[in-house]
Formats: structure tokens, C-alpha cells, sequence
């Protein structure tokens, strides 16, 4: 199988590409044919995913995290290359979402023997994304991530972020339409969920899958912030969605407004501003999963 690794060179801070001489190392030796190419710009990255499948690759590695994967979902289709994820980034939830080995070793030499699924891609107004979009609390936390300077890992940089946004979030208005039902309330947020986890490995929606065409939509409203923080450990094992508070509904549509300016992110990339049309099954990528992967 012919193989472009495309690196993103400020994935996890630099991290890529400190790893690259041993990704180098650690991929099957026979086999495939890799092709190494270290990205100048965002601008290059998905230029040349769009490009791959013209230049003969049946599949792309992506080297990073899921910011790089984020970039370049616009460029795949059931038709081109398969996606595959190295991760150097410092989330890495996307790669925890297909259920990927936690050593970097071991993904690598999986790809020996590889395994192609076919997933879901949802979208935000159109535009795609691949795990959990949100808004509200979330969407705070996000927003003050992404302009945040924090170098650590991505759970930790998360629940500092986290921190510092108890003390200026408050409750937002919402209306929620789906299924021909309209819910109406305040809330800390909402996210429509096409797979498990976010933040570094929060399971906001522990049972969504990411092949069965559906949104899971996790709502959760207002409640007293030391309410909140007591409540909030429980999402790092999914238990949090059998709290009062939180309700999931699951279906393929989901639209999302309020009279307040809000904005909505997916896969920590900002997504827009409210009213938001969140959808899914309508657009399917494959990927390819390291041997062993299901």
C-alpha cells in the first residue's frame, strides 16, 4: 500500500517532529511504500491531502493531533485514500475515539497489517468535523484553549482552562430542535457528540458511535458551580450523563440558537457562531486502523 505520512511540524508543540526519526524507525519495514513529507503551512497540509489520492496514495498518516485531522476532513471522501492517525499531538481524541493503542510503538507497527472502516462525519453548518461540537461552558473552555499558551498535555492544559472559566461562565439560553421538538432552557451547554470523548479523554458522550449515522446531543443545564465541580469527575468515566441535570437524545439532526452571541467549537477548532445546524449520515471517510484495531 502506498502511504503519505504528512506531518504537521507544530503538532503537540513540536512534538511531531521530535518523534519523527523514530516513527521512522518503528513502521514496517516491508510492505508499503511511505512517503515523507513535513507540512510548510496549514495551507500545504490540506493541499496535499486533497492531492494524495491524484499522486497514487491509498491512504494518508496523518502525523499529529486532532487539530491536523480537523484541517484536512474537508479534502476526504469513501472514495480517496483512507485516513490514518499517528498522534503527536495533545488531545489525541480522535485516535482514542477508533480505539487505538496508547503507545506510539505499537500503532506504528500495526500499520503492518492494516484494517479499513468506514465512519461518520458529521458537520457543523456544512462544515465537517470529527468527534464533539459544542457550545456553551465547553465552548468557554475551548475558546480559552485555544488562545491559551499552556505546552502541557491536553487533559492537563484542559482542566486548567476549565478552571479559570468557572469564574466568568455564566448559564446560557438555549433552543434545542430536534425530532420535531423544541427544549428550551438554561444551560451550561449542549453538545451534539459523533463520538466518545473530547478534552483530552472526557467521555461527554459515552455511548456515541462513530458508524451508526446518529448524534448523540448531551445537554446539560444550569446548576450551581459547586454543584458542577462536584459532579465533574464523573465525565472522565462517562457516569456524568446519569446525573438529573444531563439529558442525551440521540438522532441525526440537531439545531442549535439563542437570542445571546455564542459560538460553537468541534474538535477544539473554533466552528462558528449560533444558530447552528449540526448533522450526520449524510458523509462517510475511511480510515485505517493498525492491525489489531476494530
Amino acid at each position: 500500500m502506498k502511504m503519505l505520512i504528512l506531518i504537521n511540524p507544530i503538532a503537540g508543540g513540536g512534538r511531531a517532529l521530535k518523534l519523527l526519526p523514530k516513527v521512522k524507525a518503528w513502521l514496517p519495514q516491508s510492505g508499503h511504500d511511505f512517503e515523507f513529507l513535513i507540512a510548510e503551512s496549514r495551507d500545504q497540509l490540506i493541499a496535499e491531502a486533497k492531492s494524495a489520492s491524484d499522486n497514487g496514495f491509498e491512504a494518508i498518516l496523518a502525523m499529529g493531533g486532532d487539530g491536523t485531522v480537523h484541517d484536512i476532513l474537508p479534502t476526504l471522501s469513501p472514495d480517496g485514500p483512507a485516513l490514518g492517525i499517528i498522534p503527536c499531538g495533545r488531545g489525541e481524541d480522535f485516535s482514542r475515539n477508533l480505539c487505538l493503542p496508547g503507545c506510539l510503538r505499537d500503532v506504528c507497527a500495526g500499520y503492518a497489517e492494516p484494517a479499513i472502516r468506514e465512519i461518520d462525519i458529521a458537520t457543523v453548518n456544512g462544515v465537517p468535523f470529527h468527534s464533539i461540537a459544542g457550545v456553551g461552558f465547553d465552548g468557554l473552555v475551548s475558546r480559552l484553549t485555544r488562545d491559551g499558551s499552556c505546552r502541557l498535555h491536553g487533559t492537563i492544559c484542559y482542566i486548567l482552562y476549565l478552571v479559570k472559566a468557572l469564574f466568568i461562565f455564566k448559564p446560557v439560553d438555549l433552543r434545542i430542535e430536534l425530532d420535531g421538538r423544541v427544549i428550551e432552557d438554561r444551560f451550561m451547554m449542549a453538545a451534539a457528540a459523533n463520538a466518545p470523548c473530547y478534552g483530552g479523554g472526557m467521555r461527554m458522550a459515552p455511548d456515541a458511535l462513530m458508524d451508526d449515522g446518529l448524534l448523540d446531543v448531551v445537554m446539560i443545564r444550569k446548576m450551581a458551580i459547586p454543584r458542577l465541580l462536584m459532579q465533574f469527575p464523573k465525565v472522565y468515566t462517562g457516569r456524568h450523563v446519569t446525573v438529573k441535570d444531563v439529558s442525551v437524545e440521540r438522532t441525526n439532526c440537531v439545531s442549535i440558537s439563542s437570542e445571546q452571541e455564542l459560538e460553537m467549537y468541534a474538535d477544539g477548532e473554533y466552528m462558528g457562531k449560533l444558530p447552528v445546524k449540526v448533522e450526520v449520515g449524510s458523509r462517510k471517510i475511511k480510515v485505517l486502523l493498525p492491525g489489531g484495531c476494530k
